[in-house]
């Protein structure tokens, strides 16, 4: 007798060779396939330099999360690549032109990554499928999606405690009911190049964070997507110091200056 977990693995399958094309290949599977997680587990994990940003350090299971803004696809590899190396599987709808080695340099764990094309007028059918199924539905719709369909989709999310992630150009303002959580890119700037010479390194992002409810109050974070030797990481502040008239250092704390005695040899 198989586990659930067998189950599960058996449903996604069928979901990848199948395409998902409509409504008839879905029904055998839709009461099979349960998200492989822990109930208890209230949050996906994050990656550390998104942690300190993100609301209680990670993505809320059963929340709708909105991607904008230049950057967003790498942004996207680094919400997936913790989950999936730890075991959650996600799937990605109607983004055929992805580029899943960029996903995988980012550290997305390919073999619990689905694909499904994009599947035309039944949005609504194929999303309620694949929410029993994984644990981060990834979605970019091509037309506005209807808001008795966003409604009961948000609402079977939360019930099942599965992650959808709103992600490519116009897929936030196609989901009339808007996001629980927002991350918007802007003012991207790449290092790397010299005068004629040199190759891009890395790029120096803005994130910032907003929302509903716990996402409320808005946040902000310099990012590096990628960065050197990782595919996100902090912009680290200097710690500035400064010599005082008197010989003392005057050091930043918390937007204030306290002076220190600095003993000379």
């Amino acid at each position: 007798m198989t586990n659930a977990a067998e189950r599960s693995a058996a449903a996604r399958t069928g979901f990848v060779e199948s395409g998902v094309a409509g409504g008839a290949a879905l029904a055998p599977t839709r009461d099979m396939v349960r998200p492989v997680t822990l109930t208890d587990e209230q949050r996906l994990p994050a990656a550390p330099a998104l942690e300190a940003v993100l609301p209680g350090g990670g993505v809320r299971r059963g929340s709708v999360v909105g991607l904008e803004g230049p950057g967003s696809t790498s942004l996207l590899w680094s919400l997936l690549a913790p989950p999936t190396e730890a075991g959650s599987w996600a799937v990605l709808v109607g983004m055929p032109a992805v580029g899943l080695l960029a996903a995988a340099d980012a550290g997305v764990a390919l073999e619990r990554l689905a694909v499904v094309a994009p599947p035309g007028g039944s949005w609504a059918t194929v999303l309620g499928a694949l929410l029993d199924g994984f644990d981060l539905v990834v979605a970019a719709p091509d037309r506005k999606v209807r808001p008795a369909d966003a409604r009961r989709l948000t609402a079977r999310a939360r019930e099942r405690g599965t992650v959808v992630v709103l992600a490519g150009g116009g897929a936030v303002s196609a989901w009339p009911e808007g996001a629980d959580l927002r991350l918007a890119l802007t003012t991207p700037d790449w290092e790397g190049l010299g005068r004629g010479l040199g190759h891009l390194q890395r790029r120096r992002v803005h994130l910032e964070v907003s929302g509903r409810r716990e996402a409320a109050r808005p946040r902000a974070a310099d990012l590096w997507l990628p960065a050197e030797a990782d595919p996100v990481a902090a912009v680290e502040v200097p710690d500035l110091r400064v010599l005082a008239p008197d010989g003392g250092v005057m050091t930043p704390q918390s937007g204030a200056r306290t002076v220190r005695p600095v003993r000379v040899a």
